[in-house]
């Protein structure tokens, strides 16, 4: 009998196939939701590490635009430099910090003029200062109003009715200046790592970081020649700047000419919370009239090493102050 053939012997054979269960396709979905989750987190923390690294950045560079960097140096000196030092005073705001000079507070010399009573030799006291912003980099924003804002690494907005200070907690107030970010919340408080205002201790210029008080202060004063007959008392008089113009100058105590050129004559400073900025000032020996109140006229009589005040051999003394740093020992010169 003939074979019979079977189709069913040339089909393809079916071979056992297994797929995924639902509890295993539930299990890698949940894997890759906890993944992804681990991921965006990882990448929120490092944005909120690096807004919170930029707002460490700009504080320090608010505190180097508001008093200098005095680590700097130029011929061997330290530089004096920054808002303080140019203004004489603190900043009121931030922005006052990064807006350019306007009419009336501009960089520039002030000038006070001595003049003798044969009205023929004048000692001209010339000091610059003013504002020579902006003293933070920052670019204006797009449209009409250009606002130059220097904000935290959050961009917090600005506080009502404190616009001026974009978006920082700042307080002015001297002789500290204190100023806070608030936070990731972008409000008063909080608890979080990113959260919670910074810094905690909210000063961020101390009055030792700009002034030095001369209540008690002791000055040496080098003559170059000895003292003339009379022995009239004299007084150390410190001019210095603020907003561009010239203050009313701080007096020493009485003092007269040393009996020596050799030995230096010391100049003492009244025991009242009195104190200079960083920055440059000028110093005159005038011949103490009896008069407590200085004087902003120009007919006082400048030491020269008599007090005739009919040749005014001698000029100011300049120097620069720093914080944490002693008075100068003043090389007066006087030219016969």
């Amino acid at each position: 009998m003939p074979k019979m053939i079977s189709f069913h012997e040339f089909l393809p054979q079916n071979k056992c196939q297994q797929g995924f269960t639902l509890l295993e396709m539930l299990l890698v979905i949940a894997l890759m939701g906890m993944l992804a989750l681990s991921a965006t987190a990882l990448v929120d923390n490092l944005d909120e590490q690096e807004r919170f690294e930029t707002t460490r950045t700009r504080l320090q560079q608010i505190k180097t635009a508001i008093i200098g960097d005095t680590s700097r140096t130029l011929n061997g000196e330290p530089m004096i430099s920054g808002f303080v030092a140019d203004m004489g005073r603190l900043p009121a705001n931030i922005e006052e910090l990064v807006e350019l000079p306007s009419a009336g507070n501009e960089w520039g010399e002030d000038v006070l003029d001595y003049q003798g009573v044969s009205d023929v030799k004048i000692v001209k006291i010339s000091l610059y200062g003013g504002s020579r912003g902006p003293y933070l980099d920052v670019l204006p924003s797009s449209g009409t109003s250009a606002v130059r804002a220097f904000r935290d690494g959050w961009g917090n907005p600005d506080e009502v009715g404190k616009a001026s200070d974009f978006g920082w907690n700042v307080s002015a107030v001297s002789p500290v200046f204190s100023i806070q970010s608030y936070g990731s919340d972008a409000a008063l408080g909080g608890t979080g790592v990113y959260e919670a205002d910074y810094p905690s201790t909210i000063n961020l210029i101390e009055l030792d970081d700009y002034q030095v008080n001369l209540s008690g202060v002791s000055v040496h004063v080098n003559f170059n020649q000895a003292p003339a007959a009379d022995r009239t008392p004299l007084r150390l008089r410190i001019y210095s700047l603020q907003d561009g113009v010239l203050q009313t100058p701080y007096e020493s105590n009485s003092f007269t000419h040393g009996a020596s050129s050799v030995a230096p004559t010391v100049a003492t400073f009244p025991a009242v919370n009195k104190s200079l900025l960083l920055g440059k000032h000028a110093i005159l020996i005038t011949c103490y009239d009896g008069d407590d109140t200085p004087a902003t006229v120009t007919s006082d009589k400048v030491y020269d090493g008599d007090c005739d005040g009919n040749n005014l051999h001698t000029s100011p003394y300049y120097f620069n102050l720093l914080p944490r740093s002693q008075l100068p020992t003043i090389p007066w010169i006087i030219t016969p």
